[in-house]
């Protein structure tokens, strides 16, 4: 099998000609219906964030191997803010090249602080499941289908 070839971004990180935009979407299988449906979520997902990002914040704030890296609940709060646009981002369902830039910026930014990848990953049940029930509960005037193909779409988009 040959070597992937690579290629140079403009962040002067590397990057697999496999690694693109187009094909991470295709291998997660993000079409768009799905981008329709996030965005048809976005009501309900904006409308979530800000009492899952309480828990999720809160949740960091009471946990010593996490609220290290705030110095102060001032700090913490300019974080829950930048988190809380990054979600709305996301409702947007625009992944190309300014939206993988952004994310492995702020993956560089959390390996740089020294944040292990548990605390992040673990962290995203904590909101994902206050958006999924805004989603569900959000969807009494639709159908089945809709409401199922809005939580697979978030679900596709959040990681």
């Amino acid at each position: 099998m040959p070597s992937p070839t690579l290629t140079p971004t403009s962040s002067k990180a590397y990057q697999t000609a496999e690694n693109s935009t187009a094909s991470r979407l295709a291998f997660i299988g993000f079409d768009d219906a799905d981008r329709a449906a996030l965005r048809a979520a976005s009501g309900a997902i904006h409308q979530a964030l800000p009492p899952a990002l309480d828990k999720f914040y809160g949740k960091i704030a009471q946990t010593p191997q996490t609220a290290r890296f705030f110095s102060s609940s001032a700090h913490m709060g300019t974080a829950k803010s930048a988190q809380k646009k990054h979600w709305e981002v996301i409702t947007e369902a625009d992944f190309g090249a300014d939206y993988f830039a952004r994310v492995n910026q702020i993956g560089r930014r959390h390996a740089i602080i020294g944040l292990e990848p548990r605390w992040y990953v673990d962290g995203y049940p904590i909101v994902a499941a206050e958006i999924v029930e805004a989603i569900i509960k959000g969807g009494r005037f639709k159908s089945r289908n809709q409401i199922a193909g809005e939580v697979k779409a978030f679900v596709k988009a959040l990681l």
